[in-house]
C-alpha cells in the first residue's frame, strides 16, 4: 500500500483533512489556481495562432490580388 493511503487509513484526522481539501475543490495532484493558469496560458498562445494563421491568410490574400492586378495591366497594355 502506499504511504499516502497508509496515512489515512492510520490517521482519521488526515484522512479527514485530505476529504475535506478534496470537498472544498483542492485536488491532490494539481491545484486548481495552477489548473486555471496553465488554462489562461494555453488559451493566450490559441489567440496568438489563430491573430497568426488571419494575418498570414491576409497577407497572401493581398499578394495574390496585387498579382492579378499586374496581370490585368499588362494585358491592357499590350492590346
Amino acid at each position: 500500500m502506499h504511504t499516502a493511503a497508509k496515512t489515512l487509513v492510520s490517521d482519521p484526522e488526515a484522512a479527514d483533512r485530505y476529504l475535506r481539501q478534496v470537498m472544498a475543490g483542492g485536488g491532490a495532484s494539481r491545484s486548481p489556481s495552477r489548473f486555471g493558469e496553465t488554462l489562461v496560458v494555453v488559451l493566450r498562445l490559441a489567440v496568438v495562432a489563430v491573430g497568426f494563421v488571419v494575418v498570414l491568410f491576409m497577407a497572401v490574400a493581398y499578394l495574390v490580388r496585387l498579382r492579378m492586378g499586374q496581370e490585368r495591366l499588362r494585358v491592357r497594355w499590350e492590346r
